[in-house]
Parts: structure tokens; sequence; C-alpha cells
């Protein structure tokens, strides 16, 4: 998904629903990353739908120290220059929780 698709999403949905409302919010634990969301009421229920943008994982490095009783420590890499774009959408089921649309279930 890139970001001028998700924008074409986001025109279509305004269009054809007027009381769809959006949000961003940041990343738990990712710095640099952000989730764009647009939910609105469509005629299988209410959707969501999230953008999610974040610089891509490389690897994990541990840190330690060979003496006894040491801790480790695991810390996460990220590439600040590449980020990584992709969707998601959930349907709100009746307990009022969001349940992740599968794109298999369209088949």
């Amino acid at each position: 998904m890139t970001p001028e698709k998700w924008r074409e999403i986001i025109d279509t949905v305004n269009n054809k629903f007027p009381d769809a409302t959006r949000s961003t919010e940041e990343l738990d634990g990712v710095s640099g990353g952000s989730k764009e969301v647009i939910e609105f009421s469509g005629p299988i229920g209410n959707i969501r739908l999230e953008f999610v943008s974040k610089p891509r994982f490389l690897g994990e490095d541990a840190v330690y120290s060979n003496r006894i009783g040491s801790d480790v420590k695991i810390v996460a890499k990220y590439d600040e220059n590449d980020l990584v774009h992709y969707m998601k959408a959930y349907k709100e089921s009746d307990d009022g929780s969001w349940e992740e649309i599968n794109a298999d279930s369209f088949v």
C-alpha cells in the first residue's frame, strides 16, 4: 500500500460516507511510526481502516556483559530512512470489539 493509494481510499470513503471520522496516532515503542485511522458506517456495519507507516525493522541486538549476574537487554534496530506502509481493515462485532477483515474472505 502506498501513501498515494491511501489518499485515494480516503477520498472515496469521504465521498461515499460523509459521517467518516479520521484520526492519527503515534505507534507505541516505535519512534517515527504513526497510524492513521478512518471509521465509518458502511453497508456491512461499522468499518475501521488503519494505515500504518513505520521504519523498516532490521533486526535485534543483544546487549550483555560476560560478568556473573549481569542482565541481557534486547534492542530492536530500525532503518529510519526506509518506511514500511500497510493497511488493515476491521469490522465492529456485536459486542463492540473490532475484528480484522481477512482478504481471503472475499474470494
